[in-house]
């Protein structure tokens, strides 16, 4: 009796071992992709970016784009990593294609592709044809997304009429889990269905950190995988490895590759019911390849990326002027054009023509030669000297979208930005730009910061940046050297500053005195930061000075957030400047003016996202002349290019 019960229980064991070897294998022929940002890094062939491919079964890299590159640098590496088994796709997208304005580079890059296959030998033609675009991040958005719905889907449209004249390019697109919420324009239609209608192949953005229960993976495209039933679209499943700050459930960043592992051979396993369930992608190649066997944390923890930027909360004033959220932004300094009339005066009353005789038939006057259509202003030129700058706060834009970023910083003149790095990239990522934008007059700083570094305990995040670009102005020609590290801290964000803000503001000086220090220390990098202008409300413990006086005394400069959307008047950017001015002149310390492009909460006189960029160069154009009895003003900075680029005419 008991031998056959061992006998029965042998065979339970046996059948449960061949299902879990099924699925596995089956798990095991499916996609397993990853994201390669870094055009950059396959211009030797891409031999370490293979290997490490084959090391980690992955047979499909979604290979990011830059159409600058000689196509012969594609097609090595596409022959290279077919000889492996490995399928690649093009890879490119911006959330701006999702607008009319972006269509035409959207439309660039899918006939850059069709043509880029007929012309190369069938080892060396890309599989896919794959978008990553995420147009939620477009503050239009969050203000109406229909209307972005409506351009981005009218945009891919004509998008897949151009990439389906290649019968064998797969048309593949990122896609958040949360689409599931929304509709199709005019219609009851999901919008994750429109998508699934469509393209060959859907990539789900499912960045949890767990395989099965609330708000994991599966319990997050449970809707999507039974939608997908009804369509021919392959679903592959994704997750995330990049450092999160304050969002760790989305990533694997800090845990073991084995962890990572386990959740998505579980993940995988929980699918296999679903027929285009397809395989699983890890984002991204960088990130993954430093991911510890043993889930130590990156050292130190990323400063957590702005998406699209950091905006601090509106600081707590305690006198007078409710300042808005102070962003970071110098002001780019723009030529003095189109001089706005003060209230144009009322062109005069014509004056009442005395009863007029009645003359013989009045002679017609000649037809007034219809005055020309004016032309669209040109966008200002800064005064020779002067600062027009920007903000750039994804570091991303300057690595994988460099192209659009020189074209817009040339279309508008700008010679100054201040660019947000990802500490986690190589340096030879930010070489190109940087050395691209020096060569067209374009000064470059270096930018990091968080609320959180004004306290002592986050130094570290500190020596971090100033070590890093210290070490990549090492290794880099004088072309690509970055010319300062920018920071924007803003303290007053943080819970502390509420419940002791003597401490947070000694903290606070006591890690920029640190940071101007450290930074001089063996180079000759400039230091600066961003600075509220009710700052100067508060005197600084122990110092005998005002916080405004003793941050423009220890920086090289400030920019000045001095966010209203009108240059004169009592509450406009001369007059809320005035202070901190005068405070530059007598200490001899240069000043940028910073103004605001995004919608705000505080009020529409903080921001010039109503009124467009048209009249913000007329208020700004009139600075030069405002300010000019102060020798501390260099120019302005404006907030920044992610509300630039999208802002109303």
């Amino acid at each position: 009796m008991i031998r056959n019960q061992s006998r029965g229980l042998l065979w339970v064991v046996l059948f449960i071992s061949v299902i879990f070897m099924t699925a596995f294998e089956s798990t095991n022929s499916s996609t397993r992709a990853t994201w390669l940002w870094q055009a950059e890094t396959i211009a030797d062939g891409g031999q370490d970016v293979l290997e490490y491919a084959d090391n980690q079964n992955i047979d499909h890299i979604y290979l990011r784009i830059d159409m600058n590159q000689p196509e012969e640098m594609y097609q090595t590496f596409v022959r290279n990593a077919q000889e492996r088994g490995i399928k690649v796709d093009a890879l490119a997208g911006h959330p701006y294609w999702a607008t009319e304005g972006g269509r035409e580079r959207l439309l660039q890059f899918a006939n850059w592709v069709v043509d880029y296959n007929a012309e190369s030998e069938e080892s060396e033609q890309f599989a896919g044809i794959h978008l990553d675009i995420e147009p939620y991040v477009l503050n239009d958005w969050s203000e109406d997304s229909e209307p972005v719905i409506q351009s981005y889907l009218t945009n891919l449209e004509l998008f897949l009429d151009i990439a389906n004249q290649d019968a064998s390019l797969i048309s593949a697109i990122d896609l958040p889990f949360w689409y599931d919420q929304y509709e199709v324009p005019e219609t009851d239609t999901p919008l994750i269905q429109w998508f699934m209608s469509r393209f060959d192949q859907i990539t789900l953005m499912a960045y949890r950190d767990k395989a099965m229960g609330d708000d994991s993976i599966s319990h997050v495209i449970e809707q999507e995988m039974e939608w997908s039933e009804a369509y021919d679209a392959k679903m592959v499943v994704a997750v995330n490895t990049k450092p999160m700050p304050g969002e760790e459930y989305t990533s694997f960043a800090g845990k073991s590759a084995e962890e990572m592992e386990a959740v998505l051979n579980e993940v995988s396993l929980s699918l296999q019911e679903y027929r285009n369930f397809a395989g699983v992608a890890v984002h991204d190649y960088v990130y993954w390849s430093n991911l510890s066997e043993n889930g130590t944390e990156p050292e130190p923890t990323p400063e957590p990326e702005p998406t699209p930027e950091p905006e601090p909360t509106p600081e707590p004033e305690p006198t007078p002027e409710p300042e808005p959220t102070p962003e970071p932004e110098p002001t780019p300094e723009p030529e003095p054009t189109p001089e706005p009339e003060p209230t144009p005066e009322p062109e005069p009353t014509p004056e009442p023509e005395p009863t007029p005789e009645p003359e013989p038939t009045p002679e017609p006057e000649p037809t007034p030669e219809p005055e020309p259509t004016p032309e669209p202003e040109p966008t200002p030129e800064p005064e020779q000297g002067s600062i027009r700058g920007t903000y750039i706060w994804q570091a991303e834009q300057v690595i994988h979208d460099s192209e659009r970023v020189l074209e817009f910083v040339e279309e508008k003149n700008i010679n100054y930005l201040y660019v947000r790095l990802d500490l986690e990239q190589p340096f030879e990522l930010y070489r190109n730009f940087v050395s691209q934008a020096a060569a067209m007059g374009i000064e470059v700083h270096a930018m990091g910061g968080h609320p959180i570094w004004g306290l002592e305990e986050n130094r570290p995040r500190i020596t971090r940046l100033i070590n890093y670009v210290k070490e990549y102005n090492q290794h880099a020609s004088e072309q690509e050297k970055f010319h300062g590290i920018h920071v924007d801290v803003e303290p007053y964000t943080n819970e502390a500053w509420h419940i002791d803000r003597d401490r947070v503001l000694t903290e606070w000086a006591a890690n920029m005195e640190y940071f101007a220090q450290e930074t001089k220390r063996n180079s000759d990098l400039e230091t600066s930061a961003d600075l509220a202008v009710w700052l100067d409300a508060y005197e600084l413990p122990g110092k005998n000075m005002t916080v405004s006086e003793w941050m423009i005394q220890t920086l090289d400069h400030i920019s000045l957030m001095a966010f209203r959307d009108t240059a004169e008047g009592s509450n406009g950017i001369a007059a809320v400047a005035a202070r901190e001015m005068e405070i530059a002149d007598r200490l001899g310390k240069p000043l940028l003016v910073s103004v605001e492009m995004k919608q705000s909460h505080e009020g529409d006189h903080i921001t010039f996202y109503e009124e467009g960029e048209a009249y913000m160069e007329e208020e700004l154009a009139k600075l030069p002349d405002l300010l000019a009895n102060y020798e501390a003003y260099q120019g302005y900075v404006v907030h920044s290019y992610d509300y630039w680029i999208t802002a109303n005419p």
